[in-house]
């Protein structure tokens, strides 16, 4: 796979920059950053404005980092749903006034898509998923008035609020989004990124890191799931629905 160079992507912004002017239109520097994943800071300018380097950087809601993991996104993700289940929980959530239907289904509605927005794309580890299982758990019991006390089993709660859990969610969340992949033009860059890999990349001695596609195929693995499927999307779509415990 083919990257930028710093001159390439100087390059690119000149002619931005040099679009915008003609239409009447400014780029602004003080909200537009430069952040470089996998290779050394750039020195970018627009009108002689030298942009700033950052490690993290918030795009449509989502916050995308230097390391390319999702640690900080999954944090995020927990604050912002807890500040939604505390501000209904009063009202709604511990209410006498709500069945357990009720609370459960504004809560799949209010809470969780905040909790999960772009989880399609996390290349997630097992101490994120943790995580987001404590809290999801947490508004669970809360929503079946039970505590940890009573020494009620998560699978036990799960089953009482028909719920799947969290990882579950997540991949099959993960896996429509890799069937929307599938069915695009091979043209498309996210076609491309899909089965691209970086060359002349030395392996850290740690390991290399958790991608992706690597959380893809052991999905696929584990549900003995064929990626060309995804090409009739009604087909798909029931497989995933099957394949949901």
């Amino acid at each position: 796979m083919d990257t930028w160079s710093s001159s390439e992507l100087q390059q690119m912004v000149n002619a931005f920059h040099d679009t915008f002017m003609k239409w009447g239109m400014r780029i602004n520097t003080d909200k537009t950053k430069i952040l470089s994943i996998g290779a050394e800071e750039a020195n970018i300018s627009i009108a002689g404005r030298v942009l700033e380097n950052v490690s993290e950087f918030c795009y449509l809601g989502s916050i995308v980092t230097k390391s390319g993991d999702c640690h900080l996104e999954v944090v995020e993700r927990i604050q912002k749903a807890s500040r939604t289940f505390c501000s209904w929980k009063c009202r709604v959530f511990t209410s006498r006034g709500f069945s357990k239907n009720t609370k459960l289904r504004v809560f799949r509605s209010l809470v969780m898509p905040v909790l999960l927005y772009g989880c399609e794309t996390w290349a997630i580890t097992q101490v994120d998923i943790r995580r987001l299982n404590t809290f999801h758990m947490r508004c669970i019991r809360s929503i079946l008035g039970v505590s940890r006390l009573n020494k009620i089993r998560n699978s036990f709660n799960l089953k009482s609020a028909k719920e799947e859990p969290i990882e579950c969610q997540i991949q099959h969340q993960r896996l429509q989004w890799l069937g929307y992949l599938q069915r695009m033009n091979v043209s498309r860059p996210q076609k491309l990124l899909l089965r691209s890999k970086l060359h002349n990349v030395k392996c850290p001695q740690h390991g290399p890191k958790n991608r992706w596609i690597d959380t893809i195929q052991r999905d696929l693995v584990s549900l003995n799931i064929d990626p060309s499927q995804a090409n009739d999307r009604s087909s798909w779509r029931k497989l995933l629905q099957c394949r949901s415990p």
